[in-house]
């Protein structure tokens, strides 16, 4: 008979699913929205903008690597009411800001505290309460910021338009105490047996750690920093397609769509690659992804047409599922679950950073250049060589 969930499992799996979706959802993924009007307002460029997200998501993983060590002094139920509260009120505190300066550092200090609620306490705290489907629960806890992000993004969009953004941080910092009631109002626990709970489904037998030490190949592990690289930079992006479709032409009606479909994609593609490393292999299914994102990068570069913009939209889309899915379970067969613990944490953070500074870069290169056509050609020949270093590794493994 198949274990039912409590109350206090299904409060811990909706928790995690509101909190990814403030700090990734309501924050990153619709972050794209504010760079043109606050560029126009403040009048500044595009770069030192989007900094502000370059910003965020550094303390964002400052705040993650330091969440272990914190966690060990601080009981889980204060330590996300405080910081989700931080959240909130740096969010609506921006709407206040005047200068670049004021706007830089409410994203750090939102960012920090972020990173207490984000995916690293999300991870740990899955994995601890969720022993069976613990892939299924974690691909849904971290495409709720893509739900969140697509269905909110017509909404803010539709406020900038015709209220400016400063209401449109309002109403963000809003919708985000209505996502925070479950982290206020729930039972939460870094583990079950914390308060006399257990966890769902029975731990899987571990292998010894040895028996995979000989997987691990020092060369192809420095290597291998090109993929989280790669997808890091080209998830920044993203935040970019708003103003990248309005040099083209395109009304914001269109620009807001585009970014809805990316980001159902940013849910639908984990749940897809995940079916498709299950059903065939970690290679054939992340190769599959990577021919998604070329295709609508080059779609991007070519089209002009509404329906190309959508099209490439959706194709673009599997970027998150490829950067976050992909490489677990490249790490995993590539270096074995012995190292998965010590290759895996390296090559996320290595994610993280790439894509903290990606947006920052992409606004750069746009006031130098006055077009996006280089990034995407950059983007391009960065997840092609993915592709090339993918089927370098495997067949490295297998001699």
């Amino acid at each position: 008979m198949k274990q039912k969930f409590t109350k206090t499992q299904l409060g811990i799996l909706i928790t995690a699913c509101a909190n990814i979706g403030i700090v990734l959802g309501l924050i990153v993924n619709i972050s794209g929205l504010f760079f043109q009007p606050i560029m126009t307002e403040l009048q500044t460029g595009l770069g030192k903008v989007s900094t502000t997200l370059a910003l965020y998501n550094v303390a964002f993983a400052a705040g993650g690597l330091a969440f272990p060590k914190i966690s060990r002094k601080i009981r889980y139920k204060p330590l996300a009411v405080i910081s989700i509260l931080v959240v909130i009120v740096t969010t609506a505190l921006t709407a206040y800001c005047r200068s670049l300066l004021t706007l830089y550092l409410m994203n750090i200090i939102r960012g920090f505290f972020a990173g207490f609620i984000g995916p690293v306490a999300s991870t740990m705290i899955v994995n601890r309460w969720f022993l069976e489907g613990t892939g299924f629960f974690s691909g849904l806890v971290f495409g709720f910021s893509g739900i969140a992000g697509a269905v909110l993004s017509p909404f803010v969009s539709f406020i900038i338009e015709h209220s400016g953004w400063r209401i449109a941080y309002l109403c963000t910092a809003g919708i985000m105490v209505v996502f925070a009631l479950p982290c206020l109002f729930l039972h939460l626990a870094y583990t079950p047996e914390e308060i006399g709970e257990k966890a769902y489904g029975n731990a899987p037998v571990e292998k010894d750690a040895e028996t995979n030490a000989h997987v691990f190949d020092q060369k192809l592990y420095l290597l291998m920093f090109l993929f989280p690289a790669a997808t890091g930079l080209t998830a920044s992006f993203v935040q970019h397609l708003t103003p990248m479709a309005s040099s083209y032409g395109f009304s914001s009606t269109v620009t807001s769509l585009m970014l809805s479909l990316v980001l159902i994609m940013n849910t639908a593609g984990k749940f897809l690659i995940g079916a498709l490393i299950d059903r065939f292999n970690t290679l054939r299914a992340t190769l599959l992804f990577i021919l998604f994102v070329l295709t609508g990068t080059v779609v991007f570069y070519f089209s002009r047409s509404v329906a190309g913009m959508y099209g490439a939209s959706v194709l673009f889309g599997n970027i998150y599922g490829l950067a976050n899915i992909g490489l677990v379970a490249l790490a995993k067969d590539l270096f074995g679950t012995g190292n998965y613990g010590r290759t895996y944490p390296k090559l996320n953070f290595a994610y993280t950073i790439t894509a903290a500074f990606g947006s920052s870069f992409f606004g750069f290169m746009y006031d130098g250049f006055h077009s996006y056509q280089l990034s995407l050609i950059l983007i391009f020949v960065l997840i092609l060589a993915c592709s090339f270093l993918e089927i370098y590794a495997y067949r490295n493994n297998r001699k």
